[in-house]
């Protein structure tokens, strides 16, 4: 092959496209003029090639599949404002707090409350029971205090722009992650309240 100078071109007989992860890319003939140089730069290429495509078509399944989660749990309702969402934070922790400690006191030393974006995760620290566990090299008063500052992880709510209507994921021990869980009410949303009352119900029980 030759250039519009009349010079002899450098590319090879092959011809690569990657629009898409299923395209496929030409090799040289023995004897077209491709060396083996430049038939391990297209394999490189292709390779590159699909892995890029890839990544792009994983991470647009990865966002309409959030977005039909989204959509199923009635997200709609964007993010409120910066300052009235801290506002409801602050409400949303009072509320927990005054229900754990009218119906669940002396079942737990402390309540953890923390938020991440949309979500209000709720830890309970317990202390430890009459018998202890003291393993060589500490002391009676060190392993208590060592478990003391381990959480029992209860839940997660999800805020979709009404306190009143939150959704619940319940931590599971035996895979450590929280799962969606409906309410007592049999619906998927309710108040941060009765998703305490749940979770707590069985990880805060004598």
């Amino acid at each position: 092959m030759r250039s519009a100078h009349g010079e002899p071109s450098l590319r090879p007989a092959w011809r690569y496209e990657s629009r898409h992860v299923a395209d496929r890319f030409l090799v040289p003939k023995r004897g077209s003029g491709g060396s083996d140089q430049m038939l391990a730069g297209l394999k490189t290429e292709a390779a590159l090639g699909m892995s890029c495509s890839y990544n792009r078509i994983r991470v647009t399944l990865r966002k309409e599949a959030r977005a039909r989660c989204n959509t199923r749990l009635g997200d709609e309702t964007p993010m409120p404002a910066a300052s009235r969402f801290c506002d409801v934070k602050v409400r949303t922790t009072a509320r927990i707090e005054q229900y754990a400690d009218k119906h669940f006191k002396g079942k737990y030393s402390r309540i953890g409350i923390r938020f991440r974006g949309q979500f209000c995760y709720i830890d309970a620290y317990r202390d430890p029971g009459p018998q202890v566990y003291v393993p060589k090299g500490m002391s009676r008063d060190e392993v208590i205090e060592q478990q003391r500052t381990i959480p029992t992880h209860l839940c997660r709510l999800r805020y979709h722009g009404n306190e009143e209507a939150w959704s619940m994921g319940f931590f599971r021990y035996s895979n450590e992650k929280y799962e969606l869980c409906a309410f007592q009410s049999g619906e998927f949303y309710g108040t941060p309240e009765d998703a305490f009352e749940i979770a707590a119900g069985v990880y805060l029980q004598d």
